[in-house]
């Protein structure tokens, strides 16, 4: 009888062993697993942040409110306002610029716009010269020289003026 029990005892420990040891080979595999998975999130992170960061320069799109192409300045939604239109290819196209940011700052009654005769779509209206068609009265009739102010009322041109001091005097 004291050799059974002893098998039985020593079934009893090995069977004890054998679960322990898998309980164990559990614990460590279920640890292994978990630190893995951690491990993956936090470098898919990295890597996702480091492609947005990379992917983040983005180009500023700035929409022009004042500027016109040629075939839209006798549509404004004003009864009265000024275009003043040059090519910025030239060298005082910085000063005709300027001259335009300035009224804007000073006058809030009257808008004023800017037509760039550079741009393909007015390229047609451009003359090539200092001087354009000063008796203008519709959009056929334009052409235009390398700096010109119109002065549209109830979708009409009532001035037109190619001299940099008279512009400056209107626009003052």
């Amino acid at each position: 009888m004291g050799k059974k029990k002893n098998n039985i005892n020593k079934l009893k420990n090995k069977t004890t062993t054998t679960i322990d040891n898998e309980i164990v080979r559990f614990i460590i595999i279920f640890f292994i697993i978990v630190l893995v998975v951690i491990g993956l999130y936090f470098l898919s992170k990295i890597v996702i942040n480091k492609r947005n960061v990379d992917n983040n320069t983005v180009d500023t799109i700035e929409i022009a409110y004042d500027k016109l192409n040629v075939g839209m300045i006798f549509n404004r939604p004003y009864d009265e306002y000024y275009v003043m239109i040059y090519d910025s290819n030239i060298e005082k196209a910085v000063y005709y610029s300027t001259i335009i940011t300035k009224y804007k700052n000073l006058e809030d009654s009257i808008k004023i716009y800017y037509c760039d005769l550079s741009e393909k779509v007015n390229n047609k209206y451009y003359s090539g010269k200092e001087n354009g068609n000063v008796n203008a009265t519709n959009i056929n009739d334009l052409s235009f020289g390398n700096l010109t102010l119109l002065k549209i009322k109830n979708g009409k041109i009532t001035l037109y003026l190619e001299n940099i001091e008279e512009i400056k005097k209107i626009l003052k």
